[in-house]
């Protein structure tokens, strides 16, 4: 009996030692959603790379690629059989078309698709198909032709847009930019398109010359009535590519911002991941060191709002309280928190699930605390008694 009770000298001890464990710090949940950033893992054994639908394009492209300057020498053929034929001149369709789309201010939107309708239907080979998909969308792109009812329309743009980046190619051309650009810039394009418009322009930055350029030239160009071929010559495809060279750092950092700002955190970390040691990748971790750092201070500013709001508000009390006290009238309407403690009450509320946790295990840990006095008292007293009567 006496070595029994010796051994419940040592339980107290072992149950103060549990509550300890139970009350270490824990991830903290949320109240309220909508006020904390959510927080998308991707740890590194949950993430496997790109999707197999990225690198089936990635393949893809690079194939496009090949074919597309086996295009260009043939091109470059065609071109210089059609210079000895005299000056190079639009078909009478297409350059009423674009007669029209030049006048901006007495244009009309509608008339203006027919017309390039028109040229596609009575030439549907026509090296100027990508440029006209492309002009079509720009009449969807602005507010330019007010006057005439005639708005913005971005899924209409968007479609034009993607029909004439489908025939560019992966060939340059300041418009299959723009109209790439301006798809991936909507906010409904999912990050694997912005990543490859951003791998495109990487690929022209590490190997760019005269076969990366779009041979065709403009139609406005040619309605001029200047040029003997409707294509750039490899001398003036290669000056286009030294000049591209110098422009492709700017636009290669604009694709990273959009990157950046359409991403989710946890986007962030995959991007990372699948750029390393690119200014991509430094840039993406450093914004998502800067968002857990942000949502650190916003927990401890949680935190100390608390416990400011609640001593305000318990000032507040004792001094309504002495008021009424020694006066005979009735007590006003409670009014509204200030603006401060209105701002500062969603920020504390993410906090409560911590601070519940904490007081808790506190509470907790006095009492177990209690019980071992008091067990340790009861205990001792017991063996004491059993000593006398040994004794």
């Amino acid at each position: 009996m006496r070595d029994i009770a010796r051994g419940f000298l040592f339980l107290p001890f072992l149950l103060v030692l549990a509550i300890v464990c139970l009350c270490l710090p824990q991830p903290a949940a949320y109240a309220d959603e909508s006020e904390v950033p959510q927080r998308q893992t991707a740890a590194d054994e949950d993430f496997d790379g790109p999707s197999r639908q990225f690198q089936e394009r990635r393949n893809r492209r690079r194939q496009e690629r090949e074919e597309a300057r086996r295009q260009q020498r043939e091109r470059d053929a065609a071109a210089a059989a059609a210079a000895k034929d005299g000056v190079f001149a639009l078909p009478a369709e297409f350059e009423k078309a674009w007669d029209y789309f030049s006048d901006h201010e007495n244009r009309q939107r509608d008339v203006a698709v027919q017309l390039f309708e028109k040229c596609l239907e009575e030439h549907p080979d026509t090296i100027f198909r990508p440029e006209i998909y492309f002009r079509m969308g720009q009449l969807y792109c602005s507010h330019r032709n007010n006057k005439f009812g005639e708005t913005y329309e971005p899924d209409l743009m968007e479609k034009y847009y993607q029909l004439a980046a489908e025939g560019y190619g992966l060939e340059y051309s300041h418009l299959n930019r723009t109209a790439r650009a301006s798809i991936v810039n909507r906010a409904t394009k999912p990050l694997e398109d912005r990543l490859e418009y951003y791998e495109w322009l990487r690929q022209l930055e590490e190997s760019i010359d005269a076969d990366d350029m779009y041979a065709v030239v403009e139609m406005g160009i040619l309605a001029q009535g200047h040029r003997t071929s409707p294509y750039w010559s490899p001398e003036e495809r290669q000056r286009q590519a030294e000049t591209l060279k110098k422009q492709l750092p700017e636009l290669i950092h604009v694709a990273e911002k959009n990157i950046f700002f359409k991403s989710t955190v946890g986007e962030l970390r995959d991007v990372a991941k699948l750029y390393p040691r690119t200014e991509l990748a430094r840039q993406a971790q450093m914004r998502v060191d800067r968002w857990e750092t942000d949502v650190t201070e916003h927990l401890l500013d949680g935190l100390v709002n608390e416990e400011l709001d609640v001593s305000a508000e318990a000032r507040a009390d004792h001094e309504d309280i002495t008021q009424v006290a020694g006066s005979s009238e009735v007590p006003p309407e409670p009014t509204p928190p200030n603006a401060t403690v209105a701002r500062a009450a969603p920020r504390s509320s993410a906090a409560f699930p911590t601070k519940l946790l904490v007081g808790g295990g506190v509470g907790l840990l006095a009492l177990a605390t209690a019980v071992c006095l008091w067990s340790s008292s009861k205990t001792r007293a017991f063996l004491r008694r059993c000593r006398r009567d040994d004794g």
